[in-house]
């Protein structure tokens, strides 16, 4: 193993001089035991588990919801299916290398986009608006929770990431006071999770995120 005189500092790997110092280094040539590649794939894989266990709990809920209420239509099921294609999306995303958070956030709106038109050509009984939007937007929060501790995202990221929060709890809020729904419980659930979510990023990366934003505008 390689090591430093001035900074008195093991290195490994094929470094010849000093990160610390630029001091040139003295032994021999160490390999890498824990390559970051190997460290980015269990990440990414530590991200389709996490995600693979929130959808199923999710789905366990929407069923369970669907029949307390005792729903006319079986709305839980196209739940069931847009979990299992948000998790093939994000599979994608991971392969290729995309913005993970951003990729959430556009496949959250187009599958709420999608299944509230659904209702509406069907007969617009309000299961849409009411259950299946919520519990998308609140399962989009947790799983970039979980992406934001598993993949440690920059301050940019961070500061995207609370806008979405902060739009997932608006759109259920608004539905919630205009009266579109006929049960609370779904929209209250979505709405607490966006609270938590902003103010948990604001209390442990507001002093980050406001440096980066004074960065960015150069003040």
């Amino acid at each position: 193993m390689k090591y430093c005189n001035k900074c008195k500092v093991k290195v490994m790997g094929d470094l010849t001089a000093c990160p610390l110092c630029q001091n040139e280094l003295q032994g021999e040539m160490t390999e890498q035991i824990y390559p970051p590649k190997l460290e980015k794939r269990f990440n990414n894989h530590m991200v389709l588990k996490c995600f693979g266990f929130i959808s199923i709990i999710a789905s366990i809920l929407a069923v369970f919801f669907n029949i307390i209420m005792k729903s006319e239509s079986w709305w839980s099921l196209i739940v069931v299916l847009c979990f299992g294609f948000v998790w093939v999306s994000l599979a994608t995303a991971i392969i290729k290398h995309r913005n993970i958070v951003k990729y959430l956030f556009y496949q959250a709106l187009i599958i709420s986009v999608f299944l509230s038109f659904l209702d509406h050509v069907t007969g617009a009984h309000g299961w849409a608006i009411t259950f299946v939007i919520p519990i998308i937007l609140t399962l989009a929060m947790v799983v970039m929770y979980v992406v934001s501790k598993v993949l440690h995202l920059q301050v940019g990221d961070y500061m995207i990431y609370l806008l979405i929060d902060a739009l997932f709890g608006l759109i259920p809020l608004v539905l919630l006071l205009t009266g579109q729904v006929f049960t609370d419980i779904p929209s209250l659930i979505c709405i607490l999770t966006s609270i938590i979510s902003v103010v948990g990023l604001v209390i442990f990366e507001g002093n980050n995120m406001v440096s980066e934003l004074k960065r960015r505008l150069h003040l």
